[in-house]
């Protein structure tokens, strides 16, 4: 959204500098100073987009880890619920076994 308004005013700024010229004709200097705003709008726009590459980038990277250790820890989770399930079968056959009723 900040680039959209960037090249308005940039737009706009190129707009006025031409209907300035039916009021007189712009000097070189008017000139240059014009192209100057116009590329250290460009520049500044250029830095931002660099700047949310950079971020993007990084919750892209932080994403990616926090998916894997999730991940991980899904699969630890499966594992124990799955060994705590077979423990507690074990045991209540050994309890039936020991002393002949269910322990439910």
């Amino acid at each position: 959204m900040k680039a959209i308004g960037s090249r308005f005013s940039v737009v706009l700024s190129v707009f006025a500098f031409i209907a300035s010229g039916c009021a007189g004709t712009p000097t070189i200097g008017d000139k240059i100073n014009q192209f100057g705003k116009t590329t250290s709008q460009i520049g500044s726009d250029w830095n931002d987009g660099e700047s949310m590459v950079k971020k993007g980038m990084k919750l892209r990277d932080e994403a990616e880890s926090l998916a894997k250790k999730s991940t991980a820890k899904n699969q630890e989770s499966e594992r124990l619920i799955e060994e705590g399930k077979r423990k507690m079968s074990e045991n209540e056959v050994a309890f039936r076994e020991q002393f002949g009723t269910s322990m439910k």
